[in-house]
């Protein structure tokens, strides 16, 4: 599988020191992950590494009906209920066949699967299309006009709002501004009052969330930077809003843009952005980026503690374009999409076979951009194992790390990690002063082996740890040829 190392330089800047002041990290029976240096106090020979997702090649979803005689898939929203994979998806398209004057129309259209690769379209029967209502439209907005739409779960809210949706909408008066809706069964939507949520527009995919952390809903959206002069077109970045009631956000506030370190002529064009359900304080998105010089759209992977400071430490991509000719080889979009299945996480996208943009293309690739066909557009999907974003990596010869201060709830320690083809890990606690805990040192560690989202680890045989739950500990990571992505305690 691919992986890209973080530099040595600045996993050490992340790292903090270990020092006398140091402050214990209460992190309770919660999952940690290493996405960053957070819970990287001292290390040798360890580096930082993020493993792509890997695409699947499924066309699990394509453009093939009247209200999609344009595309679909850049926007959509995948969640697993029960038994059930529901998925709601933007399908675009121009008035008459061809004519990209005419006055766009943008739908919001729903599917469902039983294994989430094959999909089927039902008849809502909710709106009318070309005289019939024999459709999958779930939902038309205020002005025949919805963009960029996100479904999310509401856990703060009562049953009729249970399911939320922010969505651009426009109307000729005043322009574009971010709306909302809300309904009981993702089906039958109603539009809230008043009409706009957040007092802007926005051309991409908006996401919204209840975030739990803050007990507050937060929205991303795209911000377009018209006064650029040193670039032909607008400057392209992430913001994001919050509110206390979803009807109400805050002025939205820019959180992630393009940087020195990114190619020239380069942008975010969205984000894909969601905390991360199975570990604490774990904000991932899948921003794509959007490099004007060839038209692709490329996802990345950024991370952040807190939803508001990002960083995007390693530039390859996440989810490669597929190769040329194929659906995706051009430009990939992540939907507010991050399913766990088992112990995987399926990321649902939306791509395109030609460069985005094409009357920003430099002149030699004008004619590689021929006419947008009638049907245009597939959704598929990527897969990566739980919890697998990035890595802590020792070689074949041996690394080792040391954890900050940390108290800890629970009666085990479970790790997540890849000790297969000559790996080992042995696990060694420590306490305030750096020395081993008696019957937790590493001579009395047991190592472990293999593939395993869930080793448990134990000296000489016992994997309680219970009495030393409340204390201050440090684990002492000592591997080999190991990927190591997360680590819990767990009762």
């Amino acid at each position: 599988m691919l992986s890209y190392m973080l530099p040595l330089s600045l996993l050490l800047v992340w790292g903090a020191a270990l020092a006398a002041d140091e402050q214990t990290i209460d992190i309770g029976n919660r999952k940690q992950l290493f996405i960053d240096g957070r819970f990287i106090a001292d290390q040798k020979d360890v580096t930082l590494t993020m493993n792509p997702a890997q695409r699947t090649g499924e066309a699990c979803l394509v453009a093939d009906q009247p209200l999609e005689r344009g595309w679909i898939g850049s926007y959509l929203t995948v969640i697993h209920e029960g038994d059930k994979f529901r998925m709601w998806y933007e399908a675009f398209r121009w008035g008459p066949v061809g004519d990209r004057a005419s006055a766009p129309l943008c739908k919001l259209c729903y599917a469902e699967s039983d294994d989430g690769i094959h999909w089927t379209k039902p008849n809502l029967g909710l709106y009318e299309f070309e005289g019939s209502t024999d459709n999958n439209m779930a939902f038309h907005g205020r002005a025949n006009w919805i963009h960029g739409c996100c479904v999310f779960v509401d856990p703060a809210a009562p049953p009729k709002e249970r399911y939320k949706m922010i969505y651009g909408d426009r109307y000729r008066e005043e322009g574009r501004a971010t709306a909302g809706a809300y309904s009981a069964d993702g089906i039958h939507w109603t539009a809230y009052e008043p009409r706009f949520i957040v007092k802007r527009g926005t051309d991409t995919q908006n996401i919204a969330f209840y975030d739990t952390r803050i007990n507050k809903y937060v929205a991303y959206q795209r911000l377009n930077n018209h006064e650029n002069t040193e670039y032909p077109y607008d400057i392209r970045s992430v913001c994001r809003a919050e509110g206390s009631e979803f009807t109400s956000f805050s002025k939205p506030v820019v959180v992630m843009e393009a940087d020195e370190r990114d190619p020239a002529y380069t942008d975010i064009y969205n984000n894909a952005i969601t905390l991360y359900p199975y570990a604490q304080d774990a904000y991932i998105g899948f921003p794509s980026i959007f490099y004007h010089y060839d038209g692709s759209l490329v996802p990345q992977l950024a991370v952040s503690r807190d939803g508001i400071e990002w960083s995007r430490p390693w530039r390859e991509p996440f989810i490669e374009l597929g190769p040329e000719g194929s659906f995706d080889c051009r430009t990939i979009y992540v939907g507010a999409s991050l399913v766990r299945v088992g112990d995987e996480l399926w990321l649902y996208y939306g791509a395109q076979r030609h460069p985005h943009g094409a009357k920003e293309l430099p002149e030699r690739l004008a004619d590689a951009v021929t006419a947008e066909t009638e049907y245009e557009g597939t959704i598929s999907r990527a897969v990566m194992r739980l919890d697998g974003f990035v890595s802590a990596d020792t070689p074949m010869s041996g690394g080792e790390l040391t954890t900050p201060l940390l108290a800890f709830a629970g009666s085990r320690l479970e790790l997540n990690i890849n000790a297969s083809g000559g790996g080992e890990v042995i696990v060694e606690l420590l306490d305030e002063q750096g020395k081993p805990v008696q019957g937790f040192s590493a001579d009395d560690a047991d190592p472990l082996y293999y593939n395993n989202v869930r080793a448990a680890a134990t000296w000489r045989g016992n994997p309680d740890v219970s009495a030393l739950q409340g204390q201050p500990v440090r684990i002492h990571f000592i591997m080999r040829a190991t990927k190591l992505y997360a680590f819990q305690f767990v009762q």
